[in-house]
C-alpha cells in the first residue's frame, strides 16, 4: 500500500490509506515513524514516537483489545484514557511481542520502566533527568554508523524529506534488537533512605546525610554510583552529596584534569563518529567576534537608572514612584499563567528565591522568572523593583538579556528564551552532539567570551555591578551569542546572592556561586565594586577553557565551612587550577583578573583588547 508523509515523516493522516494504516496498528513507512524534532524509530510489535507521543507500532497485543485503545488525530495513543495507559505500561515492561524501543533525539526507553528513568504524565521520557538524556550519544552514533548520507535538521534530527534519510530509518528499524545501550542504575541505596527525583539521596534529611556520611568513611577508592556525575562521568561538585562525602573522604579521591580530553577522544574515535564529523565542521568554520557598541546615550541612562532605583525605596511592589510601565508595559498573569501548561514539565529552572518557567506572551515563547515574594525580605522586594528598572532601560543590548514584560501579582519578569541554556549546563552537562562538537572549537569560545565582556562593558558603563558573574548567568544563544542575565537582583544584593539555591528536583547546589565570587566581597563593609566582576570573569574564563569548575579538587576544604567556604579559600590566596598546556597569554590574563589586589585587575576594556589578540585553545 502507498502511503502519504508530512514533512516531518510522519503519516499524513488527512488520507485514508493513512488512518486506515493507524486502524490496522502501522507505525510508518518501512517500520519507522517520526515525529517533528524527533529522531524515532520503531519496528514491527514495538513502539516509537510520533510528534513527541507514544504510538503503538504493527503487532502489538493490547492488553485487553486494539478496539480498546484511543487515538488523536496524528495516530498516536491518546494517554488521557487508562487504556492507554496500560498499554503504554505494557510495551514499556517488554511484554509486547517484538522488541519494545523508543527513540527520539536524545533520548531511549529501556525494556525495565524501573531502570531508573523518569517519565512524563503522557508516558514520554522527562529529559530533564540526566538519565533519560544518558543514552543519546549512542542512539545517535548509530543512527550515523551506517554512513548512509543521511539529512539532519539543525536539532539533529533526521530529515525526513531525504529518500537517503528513510532509508536509513528503515535499516536501523530492523536492526533495532542488534543495538545494545546499557544505564546503570543500582545505587545500592537502601530503602528508607529519602531520594530526590534524580534518585539520589536527598541531602536536606537527616537520614541521607548520615548514610553518605558514614558511607564516605568506609567506601572502597572507586567513587559510589549514588554521587551525581557531569557528562564526561566526573563527580557533579556542584551539589550538596558531592561536597559531603568528598568533604569526608579528604584527598583520597584525587582530581583527573585530562579527563575531559579523554571523553572527547574517546567521542572522537568511535567508528563512523558523528562528532568527528561534527568536530572538523565546527573547526573550519569562520566565526565572527561581537562588535562592542554602547547603547545610544548611555550616559542618560546611567543617570535614569539611578534617579529610578534610588527613589524606590518603599518595599512596596507597585508603589507610586514605580514608573517602569512607561518602558515596559505589565502583561496579565491569569492569561500568562495558561501558557505554562504543566509547570513541572515547563520549568527551565528553579532556585531558592523563584522559579523560571517557559511560556508564551504574544506569540512568542518567553522565559519567566516568578518570584517567591512570601519567602523575601523588605530589601528584596525592593530589589525587584531595581532589577526592573535597569532591565526596561537596558532595552536591546546583544550580549544582556531582553526584558518584554513583567507582572506585579506575583511579581515577575518576563523576558526572552535563550533556546541552549545557559553555559554551565552546555559546557557540562549536555550531551547534544552538535552543542558539543561546536563548543569544543577555540573560536566559539572566544566568541562567548567577547560576548560577555561585551555585556559587562554595558553593565560597568551604567555603574551597574553583576555581583554575580557565572557561567550559570550566560544564557547562550543557538548562534553562540552570549547573553548575561540575573544582574539586577545580584546587583543589588550584593554577596547574599551566594544563598544556597535549589535545582528543580531538591538537590542543593552550593559549589557555584561562591567559587566566582571575589574574596573582598567577604567584607561586609565593603561594597561591591567594578573590579569583583572582573575576578568573577577570571574564573569563568578558565572554566570555559579547561571546561572544569573551579575547585573541584578541594572540596575537602570547604567540608562544613558553610557557603563562603570557597571564597574564604580565595581569600587565602588560593585559586582555581589552570592546566599546563594553557597558552602563556592566556594564563596571564586570567591570573591578572583574579589577582588579590582589586586595582591591580585590568578593566574590561582592557580584557577585550587583550583577550582579542590572543588565541583561544581547542578542547583537545
Amino acid at each position: 500500500m502507498s502511503y502519504h508523509y508530512k514533512k516531518d515523516g510522519s503519516l499524513d493522516m488527512r488520507y485514508s490509506s493513512s488512518q486506515a494504516a493507524v486502524a490496522s496498528g502501522y507505525s510508518g513507512g518501512g517500520g519507522s515513524s517520526y515525529g517533528s524534532g524527533y529522531a524515532s524509530y520503531s519496528s514491527g510489535g514495538g513502539y516509537g514516537y510520533s510528534n513527541g507521543q507514544l504510538g503503538l507500532g504493527a503487532g502489538y497485543s493490547s492488553p485487553s483489545s486494539g478496539s480498546d485503545l484511543h487515538y488523536k488525530k496524528d495516530g498516536s495513543l491518546d494517554m488521557r484514557y487508562s487504556s492507554s495507559k496500560s498499554a503504554a505500561a505494557v510495551l514499556l515492561s517488554g511484554s509486547a511481542s517484538g522488541p519494545p524501543h523508543a527513540f527520539t533525539q536524545s533520548a531511549y526507553s529501556t525494556p525495565n520502566p524501573q531502570a531508573g528513568l523518569n517519565f512524563k504524565k503522557d508516558g514520554t521520557l522527562d529529559m530533564r533527568y540526566a538519565s533519560s538524556k544518558a543514552v543519546s550519544s549512542s542512539i545517535f552514533e548509530h543512527l550515523s554508523s551506517s554512513n548512509a548520507g543521511i539529512h539532519v535538521k539543525k536539532d539533529g534530527s533526521p530529515d525526513m524529506r531525504y529518500s537517503s534519510s528513510k532509508r536509513q530509518a528503515s535499516l536501523l528499524a530492523d536492526n533495532l534488537g542488534k543495538l545494545e545501550v546499557s544505564v546503570k542504575t543500582d545505587r545500592k541505596i537502601p530503602q528508607g533512605i529519602p531520594l530526590t527525583k534524580s534518585g539520589f539521596p536527598d541531602m536536606r534529611t537527616k537520614a541521607a546525610k548520615e548514610w553518605v556520611g558514614n558511607q564516605a568513611k568506609h567506601f572502597s577508592s572507586k567513587v559510589p554510583d549514588w554521587i551525581p556525575k557531569k557528562k564526561d562521568g566526573t563527580p557533579d561538585t556542584r551539589k550538596a552529596i558531592a561536597v559531603e562525602f568528598f568533604g569526608i573522604r579528604g584527598n583520597q579521591f584525587e582530581v583527573d584534569h585530562g579527563v575531559r580530553e579523554r571523553y572527547y577522544e574517546s567521542k572522537m574515535n568511535e567508528k563512523n563518529s558523528c562528532f568527528r564529523q561534527l568536530v572538523e565542521i565546527s573547526r573550519a568554520q569562520r566565526v565572527e567576534y561581537p562588535e562592542t557598541a554602547l547603547l545610544p546615550n548611555t550616559e542618560t541612562l546611567r543617570r535614569q537608572i539611578h534617579s529610578a532605583t534610588i527613589s524606590t525605596g518603599t518595599g512596596s511592589i507597585g508603589a507610586p514612584n514605580l514608573s517602569v510601565s512607561k518602558l515596559i508595559p505589565v502583561a496579565d498573569y491569569n492569561q500568562l499563567k495558561s501558557s505554562f501548561g504543566d509547570e513541572e514539565t515547563n520549568t527551565l529552572g528553579k532556585g531558592s528565591f523563584g522559579v523560571v518557567l517557559k511560556g508564551t506572551w504574544q506569540g512568542k515563547t518567553v522565559a519567566v522568572k516568578r518570584l517567591f515574594l512570601n519567602q523575601l525580605n523588605k530589601r528584596e522586594r525592593v530589589a525587584f523593583e531595581k532589577e526592573l528598572h535597569i532591565l526596561a532601560y537596558l532595552g536591546n543590548h546583544p550580549n544582556l538579556v531582553t526584558l518584554y514584560a513583567y507582572t506585579l501579582e506575583p511579581p515577575c519578569f518576563i523576558m526572552e528564551y535563550v533556546k541552549l541554556g545557559n553555559l554551565s549546563y552546555i559546557l557540562h552537562y549536555s550531551t547534544d552532539v552538535k552543542v558539543e562538537a561546536q563548543l569544543t572549537c577555540g573560536k566559539i569560545k572566544k566568541r562567548l567570551l567577547q560576548g560577555v565582556i561585551s555585556g559587562m562593558l554595558q553593565l560597568h558603563a551604567l555603574a551597574i555591578v553583576h555581583g554575580d558573574l557565572k557561567p550559570a548567568n550566560v544564557l547562550v544563544t543557538e548562534d553562540y551569542t552570549a547573553k548575561i542575565t540575573d544582574f539586577g537582583l545580584a546587583t543589588l544584593r550584593g554577596k547574599t546572592s551566594s544563598a544556597i539555591a535549589t535545582s528543580s528536583d531538591g538537590e542543593n547546589i552550593i559549589g557555584g556561586t561562591g567559587g566566582y565570587m571575589a574574596p573582598e566581597l567577604l567584607d561586609a563593609s565593603s561594597p561591591p565594586e567594578l573590579t569583583s566582576d572582573v575576578y568573577s570573569f577570571g574564573v569563568l574564563l578558565n572554566e570555559v577553557v579547561q571546561e572544569e569548575e573551579p575547585y573541584s579538587e578541594a572540596l575537602n576544604n570547604f567540608h562544613g565551612r558553610g557557603i563562603f567556604a570557597a571564597a574564604n579559600y580565595a581569600r587565602l590566596g588560593h585559586r582555581p587550577f589552570i592546566k599546563k598546556n594553557t597558552p602563556v597569554g592566556l594564563q596571564m590574563l586570567i591570573l591578572a583578573c583574579w589577582d588579590q589586589t582589586p586595582q591591580t585587575r585590568p578593566t574590561f576594556n582592557q580584557i577585550q583588547k587583550k583577550l582579542l589578540a590572543l588565541e583561544v585553545p581547542n578542547s583537545f
